[in-house]
């Protein structure tokens, strides 16, 4: 089942083409609309933006109505991508020690056992406990399941006689711009999110 038209997820670009932030359809149509931002069409690999009247006429809609914004005199096919037209910074790189960001960094999977579990199913676990000094930094916590976080409880690993699948370490770029960026994303945003593809080819008259 699709998502409600307005309920999309649309990622924006700034106009060096750097991917800096992910907003509503809804806000993403209200600033290509006031011209702030272009409509990045992405086709086969090569990418054109477009303005309002461009994206509105430059595409057929599907039959199925799917993905389609009508208002009383267009219809308007809700865009995966934009580009802002003045933005050219960066969001603060500096990665915030989250329980969400931990998840992220381990890919939802206990670093003891090696199991991939829903957030659910997940806990926190400090390697030096903080009763003995520990403290909640990205090198002492990773992410673990119940069982393993309940095997070890407060003890060192070598006390519970664990060990941990790699040594846990700051995250060198943001999981914001890695991974959470492509939650429920498309296709077309592992061109700007994937750091392997140094150079996208650009297309159309605003490119």
């Amino acid at each position: 089942m699709h998502a409600a038209p307005l309920s999309r997820r649309v990622l924006v670009l700034n106009r060096l083409w750097q991917p800096v932030h992910i907003c509503g359809a809804r806000r993403a149509l209200a600033l290509v609309c006031k011209g702030a931002a272009h409509v990045v069409s992405a086709d086969d690999g090569s990418f054109e933006t477009c303005d309002l009247v461009a994206w509105t006429a430059a595409l057929p809609l599907p039959a199925d109505g799917d993905g389609i914004v009508r208002t009383v005199s267009m219809a308007i096919r809700v865009p995966e991508i934009i580009l802002l037209l003045h933005y050219d910074r960066l969001p603060p790189q500096e990665v915030k020690l989250t329980r969400k960001n931990i998840y992220l960094r381990d890919g939802n999977t206990c670093q003891y056992c090696g199991r991939s579990l829903g957030e659910r199913d997940l806990n926190l676990d400090h390697i030096l406990p903080r009763r003995l000094g520990g403290t909640t930094t990205w090198t002492n916590v990773v992410c673990s399941c119940v069982p393993c976080n309940l095997r070890k409880g407060e003890k060192t690993l070598r006390a519970a006689r664990m060990d941990l699948l790699r040594p846990p370490r700051k995250p060198r770029w943001s999981p914001f711009s890695r991974i959470a960026f492509r939650r429920d994303g498309y296709a077309s945003w592992d061109h700007f999110l994937d750091p392997s593809r140094c150079s996208v080819q650009l297309s159309g008259r605003y490119a």
